[in-house]
């Protein structure tokens, strides 16, 4: 038996509930191995090695044939008996009912799908076996492409014919989804590359700030704002760095040294104190900032303000405002960046906000400077929000 070394040994189990379809197997597996390994063995050796195979229970069974003399030797008797010992154990009309039932799945192959019809078919005990082999492939296939065409076919379509037409619709709808699944990797891959893309563009602009110099074209076509004496910015430039950027994100300038101040936060071609010390050394009225306001912009600009006393001149435009019901003069500035008013001024139109020592109450402490004349600071006692009205405006 060296020959058979390497090969698995045939079984059967004679309890199956389909017992000829096992014994079909058993009986494919064992042609396979006299075809092979044993093909030189005579055929009495052969029945000799089917009768180890079936095991105790087939040879019980081969006992009850009474066979005597060269029957015995036959290897065919021997099938012929076996199958019909397993006949009794199917139901054709059971086959039949699955017959009918039987539908070709999404993932099998329209080969794959006609060998189980072939198998079941088998078992079903019908004389023109090709024509229900043609109904049950019609009414089973998963395609209603495919089916359509086979329905339009006249009697003579073969089963032959039928399975060419649907092998071709078949190699057809493989290499369209091929094409198909080729072209969605594609994309996803693009659409990959895009994600990825934007999040390393996101992150640089999260790491990186968003400084912009700007054409010249587009840096003269925003309008000015109001900037400290000396200084020309325009919306949306930086008073630190000088160029454009969004102010929730940080400044290029936020760790520079100034080359003229030696402080921290902006840049010389920018720098206020500079400024601030050629106006003092001028003759003219320009804004001023104190020193400390740099960083932060916390200061204010008067446009003109005489400090203790109010000199009045062709330039100067005043008008009448309501405030807390009372008629005051204000004096107009569009150049100033906030409104001021003059302590006793404040004493006089809120008398119940001063105590006997002269002190005012009410009002909200901050940090803001106010700067007029060269550089020259005006002390503020604190801020408050007073309602004022023009004629029938409530400003």
């Amino acid at each position: 038996m060296t020959e058979l070394i390497g090969t698995p040994i045939p079984s059967i189990d004679w309890e199956s509930q389909n017992l000829p379809e096992r014994l079909r197997k058993f009986r494919r597996t064992c042609e396979f191995i006299f075809g092979g390994p044993l093909k030189d063995k005579d055929e009495e050796t052969k029945v000799q090695y089917l009768m180890l195979w079936v095991g105790e229970t087939g040879r019980d069974i081969r006992d009850g044939w009474n066979l005597v003399g060269d029957e015995l030797k036959d290897l065919k008797k021997h099938w012929d008996n076996f199958e019909k010992y397993a006949e009794p154990k199917s139901n054709f009309r059971v086959a039949r009912f699955h017959l009918r039932e039987m539908r070709q799945d999404d993932t099998e192959t329209i080969d794959a799908f006609l060998t189980r019809v072939k198998i079941t078919l088998a078992k079903c005990q019908y004389t023109n076996k090709d024509e229900q082999l043609l109904d049950t492939l019609i009414a089973g296939i998963s395609s209603d492409n495919i089916r359509r065409k086979l329905i339009a076919k006249d009697k003579t379509l073969t089963v032959e014919q039928a399975l060419d037409l649907a092998r071709s619709y078949e190699d057809t709808d493989r290499q369209m989804k091929d094409i198909q699944d080729t072209k969605k990797i594609q994309a996803i891959r693009q659409h990959d590359q895009n994600k990825r893309g934007k999040q390393h563009k996101h992150k640089q602009q999260q790491t990186t700030p968003k400084a912009s110099t700007a054409p010249k074209g587009k840096l003269e076509s925003k309008p000015l704002v109001k900037a400290p004496p000396g200084m020309t910015f325009r919306q949306g430039q930086c008073w630190n760095c000088g160029t454009y950027h969004a102010f929730k994100d940080k400044c290029p300038a936020a760790n520079s040294t100034c080359n003229l101040c030696n402080k921290v936060g902006h840049w010389s071609k920018v720098c206020i104190t500079a400024q601030q010390h050629k106006a003092k050394a001028q003759p003219k009225q320009v804004h001023a900032l104190d020193d400390n306001t740099q960083q932060q912009f916390e200061g204010f600009y008067l446009d003109s303000i005489d400090i203790d006393t109010i000199h009045s001149s062709q330039d100067e435009v005043f008008v009448n405002m309501q405030i807390d019901n009372q008629h005051v003069k204000c004096k107009l500035d569009s150049g100033a960046q906030t409104n001021v008013m003059p302590e006793q001024v404040y004493k006089q139109l809120f008398p119940d906000k001063v105590d006997t020592h002269g002190n005012i109450s009410g009002l909200k402490q901050t940090t803001v400077t106010l700067s007029a004349y060269g550089g020259a600071a005006i002390k503020q006692l604190g801020t408050c929000q007073l309602e004022c009205k023009h004629n029938t405006t409530i400003l």
